[in-house]
């Protein structure tokens, strides 16, 4: 798949459970729109099932799926427009369906957000860019002024969870549904892939939680029940989200798999990862290796290639500059001085910045000065993702800081650089990515963290032995050293906050994608684990894990460490 789409700039503090949810809104708030219906809404609903469900509230699910009804999208939202949105929805008693009033306006510098940087990128990168620089949207941003708005009555329980629903296409999963009342006429037009529903409810709308405890349970609620009513089919029983009196006019479930993207239930899973159609196109590792055997070439030059197969070659090379430079501002925003402390209740500060005055102190014989400066580097991006400010997937939001890190670990103390080492690193990392993605997974819903931290420690440990002039083999081979020493990491965050032990994760792995290149490096690219074994053996280990290990923060670190 392309760079493009498997790097995406979006908003903290989760790809699966923030960027994804936020995309799923929009499109099912365009989707009204499309079907001609909006004006007839009176309300709208969403149901969280499993892991969105079980940590949605630290990882501002229910945030992103107001943002995303009222037409934002974390490709160029204000972060700050995000954070609090549900509440203040709540408040006001209303949403503006399909787009915004622009009430929710203000900046909080405490909060990471994506704010006008005067740094000047320490790259040999020059572009004209736009600055999106990626492709994976389910759902473009477009002006607010020229789509069909309605405003609905909102409250705090229209969002529900059922975290112990688990869909079976996929651990992350919502639905959301349109409602009239008896007063409001009812169109039964079939639009796109959402599902038209017909059910008169029989009964009193269902116990909900409310803003101030979205309690994260549902006594009762049984997986069949919860499944079979986020399947929208006509005759079913009713949703138990219906208030007395309420027709459900539309509904869809999505998907988040992972990495901000989406699809509809209903869809195929290449759905929401759409590969590039290429005479080079590979499946797995072997495949990748034998093409550049064949060719003469590096991964990132069949990466490149790939590309522009689907892009014009000012195209990737603007979207792949954009994505470097993202990564480097969200660095800079990280390192800037000062103590803060993160949101969410743990008391968490911030570190980043203070060790950045610490290392700008040290003298040059300051042992492993780069080697802290890339940790500190990491710290800087997850704590700008934990605050919800604006980062790069990469290739999900709990590991963003990895692949930033190392890049500018490599561009900034190694004097041998070249202008087109950040285009590479970032090719050669996303033709590993896509192996990932598709013969594994890159969802701690799905795999752990493996899949998430393992992964993305693959990604840049792969990229940084690419610009050090590695061979393909020694290219694999470090991937598969990061792969191998990071199977069976759970995914437990305390609180359901994306801050422990993320945050410290994501600099540790850092180190460990260097000393997997530096190994790689100093052999001559034979091993004896092939990273598919290594892929496929993340693969299974992920099946085996426990759901309690994986994004739910039901065992582990979530539930031995006292949250006050």
């Amino acid at each position: 798949m392309s760079a493009l789409e498997l790097f995406s700039i979006g908003i903290g503090p989760s790809s699966s459970h923030t960027v994804g949810p936020m995309r799923a809104a929009a499109g099912f708030a365009a989707a009204l729109g499309d079907a001609g219906i909006l004006p007839e809404i009176t309300r709208v609903s969403c149901v969280l099932y499993g892991s969105l469900a079980a940590t949605g509230v630290g990882h501002g699910t229910p945030d992103a799926v107001v943002a995303g009804l009222e037409g934002l999208h974390p490709e160029d939202c204000d972060p700050s427009r995000v954070h609090g949105a549900w509440a203040r929805a709540a408040e006001r008693g209303s949403l503006m369906l399909g787009g915004d009033d622009g009430s929710n306006s203000s900046r909080d510098d405490d909060q990471g957000d994506a704010r006008d940087s005067s740094i000047n990128a320490k790259t040999d990168i020059t572009s004209s860019s736009n600055g999106n620089g990626n492709g994976n949207g389910n759902g473009n941003s477009s002006d607010a002024g020229s789509r069909d708005v309605t405003t609905v009555p909102f409250a705090a329980s229209d969002i529900t969870f059922e975290p112990r629903t688990k869909l079976p296409e996929h651990p992350n999963a919502l639905t959301l549904r349109a409602w009239t009342s008896p007063q409001a006429p009812r169109s039964h037009a079939e639009v796109g892939t959402g599902t038209p529903v017909v059910i008169i409810p029989t009964g009193p709308a269902a116990n909900r939680p409310t803003a101030t405890a979205p309690a994260m349970t549902r006594p009762g609620s049984a997986p069949e029940r919860g499944a079979t009513a986020a399947t929208g089919e006509a005759g079913s029983a009713a949703p138990d989200d219906a208030e007395p009196g309420e027709t459900p006019a539309f509904e869809q479930t999505w998907l988040s798999v992972g990495g901000g993207f989406v699809r509809l239930r209903e869809e195929p899973a290449a759905a929401a990862t759409p590969a590039i159609e290429s005479e080079l196109a590979f499946d797995n590792a072997a495949e990748l290796l034998s093409l550049c055997a064949e060719l003469g070439v590096g991964m990132c030059d069949i990466a490149w290639r790939t590309e522009l197969a689907a892009r014009s070659e000012q195209e990737v090379l603007d979207g792949l500059d954009a994505i470097a430079r993202a990564m480097h501002e969200c660095i800079e925003r990280g390192l800037r001085p000062g103590t803060r402390e993160l949101p969410g209740g743990l008391h968490v500060p911030r570190r980043a910045g203070a060790m950045r005055e610490r290392l700008e102190a040290c003298g040059p014989d300051q042992p492993d000065l780069p080697g802290e400066w890339m940790r500190a580097f990491a710290l800087a991006v997850n704590e700008e993702n934990a605050a919800g400010g604006r980062v790069v997937t990469a290739p999900t939001n709990g590991a963003a800081g990895i692949l930033p890190a190392v890049l500018e670990y490599h561009l900034r103390f190694n004097p041998n650089t070249s202008p087109d080492d950040a285009r590479r690193f970032l090719l050669t990392a996303a033709a590993v990515g896509s192996i990932l993605k598709a013969n594994a997974s890159i969802s701690g819903a799905e795999g752990g963290c493996q899949a998430e931290v393992g992964s993305a420690c693959a990604m840049a440990a792969a990229g940084l032995t690419a610009v050090l002039g590695g061979t393909p083999t020694q290219v694999e081979n470090a991937a598969e050293i990061a792969v191998e020493h990071h199977l069976g990491l759970t995914c437990d965050p305390v609180g359901g906050l994306v801050q422990i032990p993320c945050i410290e994760r994501n600099a540790i792995a850092s180190s460990t994608a260097v000393s997997a290149a530096r190994l790689a490096l100093s052999g001559d690219g034979h091993h004896i684990v092939p990273l598919d074994v290594a892929i496929e053996t993340m693969r299974q280990t992920g099946a085996d894990m426990s759901d309690r290990y994986k994004e739910t923060s039901a065992a582990g670190l979530a539930v031995n460490v006292i949250e006050c």
